[in-house]
């Protein structure tokens, strides 16, 4: 019993470490995206980046309101 639940708290503890890599990838990919320069993109390249920013603002939006709640 007791190693079924070490087994679990590893497990647990190895998704917690997964999480918070792919947290901090994802902030790295979203800072990249907003200091982009846009004054040298134009047609698709910048319509991309514009939609990227404003689904990064949303989310971060969005984090907000969940710590309020």
């Amino acid at each position: 019993m007791q190693a079924n639940q070490e087994k679990e708290r590893r497990r647990a503890e190895a998704i917690q470490h997964w999480q918070a890599k792919m947290d901090l990838e994802q902030v790295k990919e979203d800072r990249k995206i907003m200091e982009k320069d846009l004054s040298t993109l134009s047609g698709n390249q910048l319509q991309y980046y514009l939609q990227r920013q404003a689904e990064i603002m949303e989310r971060l939006a969005n984090r907000g309101r969940q710590v309020l709640e």
